[in-house]
């Protein structure tokens, strides 16, 4: 107990000593996404320099969904992938028969932010329970052991879990005094605060599933862990989705704490162009699953006029409720 405690004041100390935020001035660049998630680098003016913000392998942070409490990792169950880059936005799409999950980054005009956007939509023909969580394995602080800081000014260096008020402004990783650090900025006008923030050893989180644990006074190097091996697991809320309903999630990273405003970010006009082609292929996929069930109900109906024997009140009323969610979905779409 007493060598944790002497370690941490002595990290303190040291951080205490580190410049002031925006001492050294970095620019963030998106590199192309050859796996789960985004790769970002910090570039130096100069262009002399390179620091990864994460993990440099884009499978050991990404976006983990729970679809009526089942957690599903798109990028190791199987969804189709997909990868494109226009103008500045990065997206990678996960899909399968029943759903879509959809990821974004674009960076700022200054090159000092990035905003990270996501979207899940339900395209099977059940209403679900769906919210998401982001695990980032940042790199920064596992080198030295630096623990992470918050805006408050306090320091995490083991098994946290932050909620509702005690959400920080902003968290920050960094590796020592003349590397950028990695702000996440949980409020602000274009970003959405996480219901819960948690922080511990990579693999603990990793292969965690539902709820998550911590254990007071643990830090991030016990084992059989990986030595200070820290990383980030950001939770949103739970959102009840119709078939065809979507729901987004929004967050900023940055080599600063600032908080940008929506027109610091290229193209985000794209954005509405993409709801409209979005929107189009909903209205596509609705209709072809409404006619379906259709298909479905007629055939019950042909079913039952071939087998008189099968007519009875309990049939007839099994096709008039078919026939009233029909109607009621028809009523819920009519202005797709």
């Amino acid at each position: 107990m007493k060598g944790r405690i002497l370690r941490s004041l002595f990290m303190t100390v040291l951080i205490n000593l580190f410049p002031a935020v925006g001492a050294f001035a970095y620019n963030l660049e998106i590199l192309p996404a050859q796996g789960a998630f985004f790769s970002v680098k910090a570039l130096s003016e100069d262009g002399t320099a390179a620091y990864s913000l994460w993990d440099e392998d884009s499978e050991s942070s990404g976006w983990i969904l729970n679809i009526n409490g089942d957690f599903i990792n798109p990028g190791e169950s199987g969804w189709t992938r997909s990868y494109s880059e226009s103008d500045g936005i990065h997206k990678i799409e996960f899909s399968n028969r029943l759903y879509s999950f959809e990821s974004e980054m674009t960076c700022s005009s200054d090159a000092q932010h990035i905003l990270l956007t996501c979207r899940f939509t339900n395209n099977s023909a059940e209403k679900l329970r769906f919210s998401a969580r982001l695990l980032l394995d940042t790199s920064l602080g596992e080198t030295t052991g630096l623990p992470f800081r918050l805006s408050d000014g306090t320091f995490i260096s083991g098994e946290t879990i932050l909620e509702g008020t005690g959400i920080p402004d902003w968290l920050e990783s960094m590796k020592s005094s003349d590397v950028p650090a990695l702000y996440v900025i949980t409020k602000g006008r274009i970003q959405d605060t996480p219901r819960a923030l948690i922080s511990a050893n990579w693999l603990r989180l990793k292969q965690s599933s539902g709820d998550f644990s911590i254990e007071e006074g643990r830090n991030f190097d016990n084992l059989p862990y990986s030595e200070n091996d820290s990383a980030l697991m950001f939770l949103f809320g739970e959102k009840a989705l119709n078939s065809g309903e979507d729901t987004g999630i929004s967050l900023v990273l940055g080599v600063n704490p600032d908080e940008p405003v929506l027109e610091d970010f290229q193209q985000i006009t794209r954005a509405s162009v993409d709801k409209e082609v979005e929107n189009i292929r909903l209205r596509e996929y609705t209709l072809k699953q409404r006619l379906r069930e259709i298909s479905t109900v007629l055939d019950l109906l042909d079913n039952l006029l071939d087998n008189n024997e099968s007519i009875n009140t309990e049939s007839i009323s099994d096709i008039e409720e078919k026939a009233a969610e029909l109607e009621k979905l028809r009523a819920e779409y009519e202005n797709l």
